[in-house]
């Protein structure tokens, strides 16, 4: 998870970033395991900042004799916007003994949004929010 500071803020909100090759676009559920999903209602919870979380659509491209990774697509959205996405916890795909939390894909939008949500400062809302209604955890 990364901090993020502005100018006028010492700590506005932390980033919780997450990579896949899928775009959110094309998604029929976002996962997020049980662990990851805690940690963030932990950390927003107890330093009373809000999270976004966000979706890098990660890929290779090849340039032999090697290859590296680039980003293709990037979507977020808030704490709040996420947990209310829920569709259900479950054992993960191939992994019986590990939770996830199943989420609606239309809990992301684009990049260009959260321009506006700086912008307007909605992190000083989530945190209001936060400061009534703790994030729950699973």
């Amino acid at each position: 998870m990364f901090d993020v500071a502005l100018h006028d803020n010492p700590l506005a909100f932390h980033i919780e970033m997450k990579a896949g090759p899928a775009s959110i676009d094309n998604m029929k559920q976002f996962q997020l395991d049980i662990n990851d999903s805690n940690d963030v209602a932990t950390v927003c919870n107890n330093s009373g900042i809000p999270a976004y979380i966000f979706h890098v659509q990660v890929g290779d491209d090849h340039a032999p004799p090697t290859r590296h990774a680039v980003a293709r697509g990037m979507w977020w959205t808030d704490c709040f916007t996420l947990q209310e996405h829920l569709q259900g916890v479950k054992a993960r795909r191939g992994e019986e003994d590990k939770q996830a939390g199943y989420y609606s894909p239309g809990a992301f939008r684009g990049m260009d949004d959260f321009l506006v949500e700086l912008q307007s400062r909605g992190y000083l809302a989530l945190r209001e929010r936060l400061e009534k209604e703790p994030l729950p955890t699973k």
